[in-house]
């Protein structure tokens, strides 16, 4: 008779820690984005709880999933000048 073919799902990751990143987190109508101080923009899944930071300066924790995309693990409010 015929075998079960069993999957394993991996996850891939850009980068294997995640990146502290100074910068923006903006709202526009399909998400989030995030503005890093070196000018570069990113798309942001699970800024959600963090809504209440934007168009301030933040520090982001996040993971680098593709050259556009992070993945917020948290956020909070910019300390420094």
């Amino acid at each position: 008779m015929g075998r079960f073919l069993h999957t394993h799902f991996i996850v891939v990751t850009m980068s294997p820690a995640p990146s502290r990143i100074r910068g923006v987190l903006r709202t526009i109508e399909r998400g989030f984005l995030f503005e890093a101080g070196d000018g570069h923009v990113w798309r942001v899944e699970g800024a959600e709880p963090y809504a209440h930071l934007a168009d301030h300066p933040v520090v982001v924790e996040a993971y680098r999933r593709t050259p556009t995309l992070l993945e917020l693990l948290w956020a909070g409010e910019d300390q420094q000048p």
